[in-house]
Protein backbone atom coordinates (compact mmCIF):
# COMPACT_ATOMS: atom_id res chain seq x y z
CA UNK A 1 0.00 0.00 0.00
CA UNK A 2 2.79 2.35 0.70
CA UNK A 3 4.31 1.64 -2.76
CA UNK A 4 1.27 2.23 -4.22
CA UNK A 5 1.05 5.45 -2.22
CA UNK A 6 5.13 6.63 -3.33
CA UNK A 7 4.22 5.79 -6.86
CA UNK A 8 1.34 8.32 -7.28
CA UNK A 9 3.13 10.94 -5.58
CA UNK A 10 6.12 10.80 -7.78
CA UNK A 11 3.53 11.20 -11.19
CA UNK A 12 1.97 13.80 -9.70
CA UNK A 13 5.16 15.56 -8.76
CA UNK A 14 5.97 14.84 -12.84
CA UNK A 15 3.21 15.93 -14.10
CA UNK A 16 3.73 19.75 -12.30
CA UNK A 17 7.50 19.60 -13.48
CA UNK A 18 6.93 18.99 -16.67
CA UNK A 19 3.50 19.57 -18.14
CA UNK A 20 1.79 18.28 -21.86
CA UNK A 21 3.38 21.50 -24.74
CA UNK A 22 0.27 22.89 -26.16
CA UNK A 23 -0.43 21.96 -30.07
CA UNK A 24 1.63 24.98 -32.33
CA UNK A 25 -1.14 27.54 -33.36
CA UNK A 26 -0.68 27.11 -37.22
CA UNK A 27 -1.54 23.56 -35.94
CA UNK A 28 -5.00 24.09 -34.57
CA UNK A 29 -5.77 27.09 -37.50
CA UNK A 30 -5.39 24.25 -40.25
CA UNK A 31 -7.56 21.17 -38.03
CA UNK A 32 -9.86 24.24 -37.86
CA UNK A 33 -10.12 25.21 -41.33
CA UNK A 34 -10.21 21.60 -42.47
CA UNK A 35 -13.42 20.71 -40.57
CA UNK A 36 -14.77 23.98 -41.82
CA UNK A 37 -13.89 23.60 -45.50
CA UNK A 38 -16.66 23.00 -47.92
CA UNK A 39 -16.68 18.98 -48.84
CA UNK A 40 -15.50 18.43 -53.02
CA UNK A 41 -18.43 18.50 -55.55
CA UNK A 42 -18.18 14.78 -56.94
CA UNK A 43 -17.78 14.73 -60.67
CA UNK A 44 -20.90 13.88 -62.42
CA UNK A 45 -21.28 10.36 -63.62
CA UNK A 46 -21.10 9.82 -67.03
CA UNK A 47 -22.36 6.83 -69.46
CA UNK A 48 -19.59 5.45 -71.68
CA UNK A 49 -20.41 4.07 -75.15
CA UNK A 50 -18.84 3.19 -78.67
CA UNK A 51 -19.70 5.01 -81.57
CA UNK A 52 -19.37 5.15 -85.21
CA UNK A 53 -19.84 8.25 -87.41
CA UNK A 54 -22.24 8.78 -89.82
CA UNK A 55 -23.73 11.55 -92.01
CA UNK A 56 -26.64 13.38 -90.45
CA UNK A 57 -28.88 12.43 -93.71
CA UNK A 58 -29.41 8.68 -94.82
CA UNK A 59 -27.40 6.84 -97.29
CA UNK A 60 -28.60 6.74 -101.04
CA UNK A 61 -27.60 3.18 -102.35
CA UNK A 62 -28.03 2.99 -105.89
CA UNK A 63 -28.37 0.09 -108.99
CA UNK A 64 -29.64 -0.33 -112.23
CA UNK A 65 -33.06 -0.62 -112.98
CA UNK A 66 -32.18 -2.48 -115.76
CA UNK A 67 -29.90 -6.11 -116.16
CA UNK A 68 -26.72 -5.56 -118.51
CA UNK A 69 -23.22 -5.52 -118.74
CA UNK A 70 -21.51 -2.59 -117.08
CA UNK A 71 -19.55 -0.44 -119.50
CA UNK A 72 -17.76 2.33 -117.25
CA UNK A 73 -17.77 3.74 -113.83
CA UNK A 74 -17.13 7.40 -113.97
CA UNK A 75 -16.63 7.77 -110.32
CA UNK A 76 -14.50 6.80 -107.41
CA UNK A 77 -15.23 6.51 -103.45
CA UNK A 78 -14.79 10.31 -102.16
CA UNK A 79 -15.94 11.82 -105.35
CA UNK A 80 -18.64 14.92 -105.26
CA UNK A 81 -21.53 14.74 -107.55
CA UNK A 82 -24.29 17.03 -108.61
CA UNK A 83 -27.80 15.70 -109.08
CA UNK A 84 -27.95 14.60 -112.39
CA UNK A 85 -24.29 13.55 -113.23
CA UNK A 86 -23.98 9.95 -114.73
CA UNK A 87 -22.19 8.00 -112.63
CA UNK A 88 -21.95 4.87 -114.51
CA UNK A 89 -22.96 3.35 -117.60
CA UNK A 90 -24.29 -0.32 -118.73
CA UNK A 91 -23.12 -1.62 -122.80
CA UNK A 92 -26.26 -0.05 -124.38
CA UNK A 93 -25.27 -1.46 -128.08
CA UNK A 94 -28.78 -3.51 -127.77
CA UNK A 95 -30.87 -0.74 -126.46
CA UNK A 96 -29.68 1.34 -129.12
CA UNK A 97 -30.74 -0.79 -132.03
CA UNK A 98 -33.86 -1.13 -130.38
CA UNK A 99 -34.71 2.32 -130.31
CA UNK A 100 -33.21 3.00 -133.84
CA UNK A 101 -35.33 0.18 -134.63
CA UNK A 102 -38.50 1.78 -133.31
CA UNK A 103 -38.49 5.50 -134.73
CA UNK A 104 -38.08 3.26 -138.17
CA UNK A 105 -41.38 2.09 -137.18
CA UNK A 106 -42.85 5.56 -136.02
CA UNK A 107 -41.64 6.79 -139.89
CA UNK A 108 -43.32 3.47 -141.61
CA UNK A 109 -46.63 4.90 -140.16
CA UNK A 110 -45.97 7.83 -140.54
CA UNK A 111 -45.05 7.26 -144.30
CA UNK A 112 -48.54 5.13 -144.37
CA UNK A 113 -50.88 7.69 -143.15
CA UNK A 114 -49.24 10.16 -145.14
CA UNK A 115 -49.93 7.55 -148.49
CA UNK A 116 -53.72 7.27 -147.74
CA UNK A 117 -53.53 10.68 -147.91
CA UNK A 118 -51.95 11.12 -151.21
CA UNK A 119 -54.55 8.07 -152.58
CA UNK A 120 -57.80 9.76 -150.84
CA UNK A 121 -56.57 13.06 -152.63
CA UNK A 122 -56.00 11.70 -155.89
CA UNK A 123 -59.59 9.66 -156.05
CA UNK A 124 -60.78 13.42 -155.28
CA UNK A 125 -59.17 14.82 -157.73
CA UNK A 126 -60.10 12.18 -160.15
CA UNK A 127 -63.96 12.35 -159.48
CA UNK A 128 -63.54 16.11 -159.70
CA UNK A 129 -62.32 15.78 -162.96
CA UNK A 130 -64.66 13.68 -164.59
CA UNK A 131 -67.97 15.97 -162.67
CA UNK A 132 -66.08 19.18 -163.91
CA UNK A 133 -66.23 20.71 -160.39
CA UNK A 134 -63.13 21.85 -157.58
CA UNK A 135 -61.55 18.76 -155.95
CA UNK A 136 -62.45 19.66 -152.07
CA UNK A 137 -59.94 18.79 -149.57
CA UNK A 138 -58.89 15.05 -148.95
CA UNK A 139 -60.43 13.42 -146.54
CA UNK A 140 -60.08 10.08 -145.00
CA UNK A 141 -62.94 7.78 -144.37
CA UNK A 142 -63.05 7.40 -140.05
CA UNK A 143 -62.08 3.82 -140.52
CA UNK A 144 -58.88 4.77 -142.43
CA UNK A 145 -57.83 7.65 -139.94
CA UNK A 146 -58.66 5.87 -136.67
CA UNK A 147 -56.07 2.99 -138.16
CA UNK A 148 -53.80 5.83 -139.06
CA UNK A 149 -53.61 7.42 -136.60
CA UNK A 150 -53.51 4.66 -133.55
CA UNK A 151 -50.21 3.10 -135.62
CA UNK A 152 -48.61 6.10 -135.14
CA UNK A 153 -49.56 6.38 -131.50
CA UNK A 154 -48.07 2.78 -130.97
CA UNK A 155 -44.74 3.95 -132.94
CA UNK A 156 -44.50 6.66 -130.72
CA UNK A 157 -45.18 4.68 -127.54
CA UNK A 158 -42.67 1.90 -128.64
CA UNK A 159 -40.00 5.29 -129.10
CA UNK A 160 -40.61 6.44 -125.86
CA UNK A 161 -40.88 3.10 -124.21
CA UNK A 162 -37.05 2.59 -126.08
CA UNK A 163 -35.62 5.47 -124.98
CA UNK A 164 -36.66 5.30 -121.66
CA UNK A 165 -35.02 1.85 -121.29
CA UNK A 166 -31.67 3.14 -122.73
CA UNK A 167 -31.62 5.64 -120.58
CA UNK A 168 -31.90 3.30 -117.79
CA UNK A 169 -28.72 2.50 -118.83
CA UNK A 170 -27.08 5.10 -117.42
CA UNK A 171 -27.09 5.52 -113.51
CA UNK A 172 -27.49 9.21 -112.56
CA UNK A 173 -27.02 10.97 -109.12
CA UNK A 174 -30.47 11.61 -107.43
CA UNK A 175 -29.20 14.89 -105.53
CA UNK A 176 -25.61 16.30 -104.68
CA UNK A 177 -23.47 13.83 -102.86
CA UNK A 178 -20.35 12.53 -101.91
CA UNK A 179 -19.76 9.35 -103.29
CA UNK A 180 -19.21 6.92 -99.66
CA UNK A 181 -18.97 3.33 -102.26
CA UNK A 182 -18.36 2.20 -105.37
CA UNK A 183 -18.03 -1.57 -105.87
CA UNK A 184 -19.35 -2.16 -109.82
CA UNK A 185 -16.09 -2.90 -112.10
CA UNK A 186 -16.54 -2.80 -115.96
CA UNK A 187 -17.28 -5.91 -117.30
CA UNK A 188 -19.44 -7.36 -114.24
CA UNK A 189 -22.82 -8.37 -115.02
CA UNK A 190 -25.70 -6.48 -112.35
CA UNK A 191 -29.22 -5.31 -112.59
CA UNK A 192 -32.10 -4.34 -109.75
CA UNK A 193 -31.78 -7.96 -107.97
CA UNK A 194 -28.24 -7.63 -107.45
CA UNK A 195 -27.69 -7.69 -103.46
CA UNK A 196 -24.34 -5.43 -103.75
CA UNK A 197 -24.41 -1.77 -103.05
CA UNK A 198 -23.41 -0.97 -106.68
CA UNK A 199 -22.52 3.37 -105.34
CA UNK A 200 -23.86 4.93 -101.87
CA UNK A 201 -24.03 8.29 -101.77
CA UNK A 202 -24.27 10.66 -98.94
CA UNK A 203 -24.96 13.89 -98.46
CA UNK A 204 -22.48 16.58 -98.12
CA UNK A 205 -23.01 18.74 -94.65
CA UNK A 206 -23.53 17.92 -90.91
CA UNK A 207 -22.06 14.85 -88.76
CA UNK A 208 -23.64 12.47 -86.32
CA UNK A 209 -22.61 9.66 -83.60
CA UNK A 210 -24.65 6.46 -83.83
CA UNK A 211 -23.50 4.87 -80.40
CA UNK A 212 -23.99 1.89 -78.52
CA UNK A 213 -25.27 2.05 -74.95
CA UNK A 214 -23.90 -0.82 -72.95
CA UNK A 215 -27.46 -2.69 -71.28
CA UNK A 216 -27.35 -1.80 -67.56
CA UNK A 217 -27.14 1.96 -68.86
CA UNK A 218 -29.77 1.75 -71.69
CA UNK A 219 -32.12 3.27 -69.31
CA UNK A 220 -30.32 6.44 -68.03
CA UNK A 221 -29.96 7.89 -71.66
CA UNK A 222 -32.32 10.01 -73.02
CA UNK A 223 -33.43 12.82 -75.81
CA UNK A 224 -31.13 16.16 -74.70
CA UNK A 225 -28.49 14.95 -72.91
CA UNK A 226 -25.26 16.58 -73.81
CA UNK A 227 -22.21 14.43 -75.08
CA UNK A 228 -18.92 14.31 -75.90
CA UNK A 229 -17.18 12.50 -78.35
CA UNK A 230 -13.62 12.00 -79.27
CA UNK A 231 -11.59 10.06 -81.41
CA UNK A 232 -8.83 7.36 -81.33
CA UNK A 233 -6.74 9.69 -83.95
CA UNK A 234 -7.37 12.57 -81.77
CA UNK A 235 -7.68 12.37 -78.11
CA UNK A 236 -7.53 15.51 -77.06
CA UNK A 237 -9.89 16.94 -79.11
CA UNK A 238 -13.36 16.43 -78.29
CA UNK A 239 -16.75 17.39 -80.09
CA UNK A 240 -19.31 18.55 -78.08
CA UNK A 241 -23.34 17.22 -79.30
CA UNK A 242 -26.69 16.59 -77.92
CA UNK A 243 -28.47 13.30 -77.81
CA UNK A 244 -30.85 13.30 -80.60
CA UNK A 245 -32.82 9.73 -80.44
CA UNK A 246 -33.25 6.69 -78.32
CA UNK A 247 -34.07 3.52 -79.59
CA UNK A 248 -37.32 1.99 -78.55
CA UNK A 249 -35.95 -1.26 -78.12
CA UNK A 250 -32.43 -3.01 -77.26
CA UNK A 251 -30.93 -5.45 -79.96
CA UNK A 252 -27.92 -7.90 -79.96
CA UNK A 253 -24.68 -6.22 -79.57
CA UNK A 254 -22.66 -6.99 -82.63
CA UNK A 255 -19.96 -5.56 -82.04
CA UNK A 256 -16.53 -6.63 -79.62
CA UNK A 257 -13.95 -3.99 -79.08
CA UNK A 258 -11.92 -6.13 -76.45
CA UNK A 259 -10.80 -2.93 -74.50
CA UNK A 260 -9.57 -3.70 -70.75
CA UNK A 261 -12.51 -2.33 -68.81
CA UNK A 262 -14.85 -3.28 -71.54
CA UNK A 263 -18.42 -4.91 -70.30
CA UNK A 264 -19.98 -7.60 -72.41
CA UNK A 265 -23.55 -7.09 -72.13
CA UNK A 266 -25.10 -9.07 -74.98
CA UNK A 267 -27.10 -6.56 -75.72
CA UNK A 268 -26.71 -2.32 -76.67
CA UNK A 269 -29.27 0.42 -77.63
CA UNK A 270 -28.64 2.55 -80.28
CA UNK A 271 -28.37 6.36 -79.43
CA UNK A 272 -27.98 8.92 -82.14
CA UNK A 273 -26.16 11.83 -81.09
CA UNK A 274 -26.04 15.26 -83.22
CA UNK A 275 -22.79 16.41 -83.15
CA UNK A 276 -22.37 20.42 -83.19
CA UNK A 277 -19.28 20.45 -85.52
CA UNK A 278 -17.53 16.95 -87.10
CA UNK A 279 -16.81 18.73 -90.17
CA UNK A 280 -12.81 16.77 -90.34
CA UNK A 281 -14.62 13.12 -89.03
CA UNK A 282 -14.86 10.31 -91.12
CA UNK A 283 -17.78 8.53 -92.09
CA UNK A 284 -17.37 5.26 -90.52
CA UNK A 285 -14.62 6.37 -87.59
CA UNK A 286 -15.38 4.32 -84.59
CA UNK A 287 -15.59 7.03 -81.74
CA UNK A 288 -15.59 6.77 -78.01
CA UNK A 289 -18.90 8.67 -76.69
CA UNK A 290 -19.67 10.15 -73.04
CA UNK A 291 -22.97 11.04 -72.18
CA UNK A 292 -23.89 13.12 -69.09
CA UNK A 293 -26.17 11.60 -66.81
Amino acid sequence: MMAVTAGACVFLAWVALFPTPAAPPGVVAASESERSAPEETAPTPQISADGIVEGANEELTLRFEVPGRIKVVHVREGDAVRAGNVLAELEMDAAELQLAEARIRLKIATAERDQLVAESSRRALDAAREKRIVASAPQLSREEQALADGKIELAQTAVRREQLLLDKCRLRAPSDGVVLRAVGQPGELTGPNDERELLTLVSPGAMRVRAFVEELDGMRVRRGQLAVVSAAGEPRKTYPGTVAACSLYFRPKSQRLLKPGERLDMRVREVIVDLDDGHDLLIGQPVEVMIER
